[in-house]
């Protein structure tokens, strides 16, 4: 119950970035794959725990969506953050982990853990060799997470545009683009319109998997 409408009250301005989720196991367990990680929750349904940084998150919503996708039943656990879920991981308490794919990319890069898929419509230019879930045999998965600009809605359209041709300007420059890489992500263009379908595209999407998955505020 928010105290404001997100789709009335604010105005969309511009995007500037989108970075997909991951998919990650630890590489001294079976799971080294999409593949088989469905392979492993079909056969015992229920008994595959995934890890995500608390209920209700993105992360929570990436795990809910890959079952609904992959007609799959596993077990949230939930966390109380990103970082004892992605500890428990390495550790071996937990055998699968969804987050952000910033959060595990160092540690994927060292070898502490795997990651074996990502959600966005494309390879991630920070792992060009993990194929997306949707590569690996689960169509209809896109989990990404965005960052953007919004403000009152009352402020001029003339502002609006002038705001967006400023940030279009900026995410252009090299060193944003370099900046935005170190994030995992890639900038993100298009006029406020364009931003405001996604909005509301996100908003049906993921009411749609609340409701599907039956999740629960705690």
């Amino acid at each position: 119950k928010l105290p404001f409408d997100p789709v009335k009250d604010l105005a969309p301005i511009a995007m500037i970035g989108t970075g997909p989720n991951a998919i990650s196991t630890n590489p001294s367990q079976p799971i080294a794959s999409i593949k088989d990680l469905v392979a492993a929750a079909k056969a015992k349904p229920g008994a595959v725990n995934y890890a995500s940084s608390g209920v209700g998150g993105f992360n929570h919503f990436g795990g809910e969506l890959f079952k609904i996708a992959a007609g799959v039943d596993m077990t949230h656990v939930p966390y109380k953050g990103g970082g004892p879920a992605m500890i428990d991981l390495m550790s071996g308490h937990v055998p699968v982990l969804f987050s952000t794919l910033i959060q595990v990319l160092p540690h994927a890069r060292s070898g502490k853990l795997r990651v074996i898929g990502t959600g966005g419509q494309k390879r991630s230019p920070a792992l060009p060799n993990v194929p997306t879930v949707i590569e690996a045999g689960v169509p209809g998965y896109e989990v990404t997470i965005w960052w953007g600009f919004l403000g009152p809605t009352a402020l001029p359209p003339k502002l609006i545009a002038a705001l967006n041709d400023v940030t279009a300007s900026i995410l252009k420059e090299g060193e944003t683009v370099k900046r935005l890489a170190a994030e995992a992500a890639e900038p993100a263009f298009g006029t406020p319109a364009e931003f405001g379908k996604l909005i509301q595209n996100d908003i049906g999407k993921w009411v749609k998997v609340a409701r599907d998955a039956k999740m629960q505020p705690h």
